[in-house]
């Protein structure tokens, strides 16, 4: 009986032995990855810095409208065809490509009127409303003032834009990334000095880019609506480019 009793006790012993070097195994591979979770998520701080590059821009945009009346749809309709159809002439006669040529709205409304003055009376069509755009690229910016003055000239009613943007920015991004990025290290290695540390590895880059397109009110008021206005000058100006960068360090 007693040896048996010792037999049980032994075995307890060395289960017990067992589950303390499990538990003990455990508690070291927990503390090993806290320790590596402390060393990727130690102290570390950001900075920010951007750069802005500056171009003429080589293309322009602006959209013109063509809006007619008429006493029924037909006419209306007809007119707007036939108003637009001499715009579009010019343009692509001027050496626009076909591809950079949009109409971007096309509608047509009937009017209403009220013939009487009392609460229930009821409005009456008195005619039709046609409204067409469209939106043209401008690849050579010399022509800009003479098309738009063109369009005037041959049937559309107004005008909007023009919006100036540069045709293949990458250079300039490239450009301005460059700065952006050494502007942001220099930062950090002047706060790590004052801060008396040592910068870490890179742990996160963050980018954006914005560029600023002008935009032009230039319209059809400027022009006389008859055909006897002359090309306006419209003034490019510069686009900015610019890239804004945050660099996240880990500090030693």
């Amino acid at each position: 009986m007693l040896s048996y009793i010792h037999m049980i006790t032994t075995k307890i012993e060395q289960w017990v032995k067992i589950i303390a070097l499990a538990l003990l195994a455990v508690s070291a591979l927990m503390y090993a990855g806290a320790e590596n979770r402390m060393a990727t998520s130690g102290a570390s701080f950001s900075v920010d810095a951007d750069a802005t590059v500056s171009a003429t821009p080589d293309m322009a945009t602006f959209e013109f409208t063509v809006l007619t009346e008429g006493k029924d749809a037909t006419i209306a309709q007809d007119e707007n065809i036939k108003l637009m159809n001499q715009a579009l002439d010019f343009v692509k006669e001027s050496g626009v490509s076909e591809k950079d040529i949009q109409t971007t709205y096309y509608d047509i409304y009937p009017n209403y009127s009220y013939p009487c003055v009392d609460y229930n009376c009821e409005s009456v069509i008195d005619g039709y409303t046609m409204q067409q755009m469209v939106k043209v690229k401008v690849r050579n910016t010399e022509q800009l003032g003479v098309l738009m003055s063109g369009v005037v000239e041959n049937g559309a009613t107004g005008i909007t834009g023009p919006w100036f943007e540069i045709d293949d920015s990458t250079d300039l991004e490239q450009q301005a990334r460059e700065e952006a990025f050494n502007s942001a290290r220099e930062k950090a290695k002047q706060i790590a000095e004052a801060g008396g540390f040592r910068l870490g590895r890179i742990i996160d880059i963050y980018e954006w880019t914005d560029s600023s397109d002008l935009y032009y009110a230039e319209s059809a008021r400027a022009y006389d609506a008859t055909g006897s206005g002359s090309a306006p000058e419209i003034a490019t100006g510069e686009e900015d480019v610019i890239v804004n960068v945050t660099i996240t360090y880990e500090i030693k």
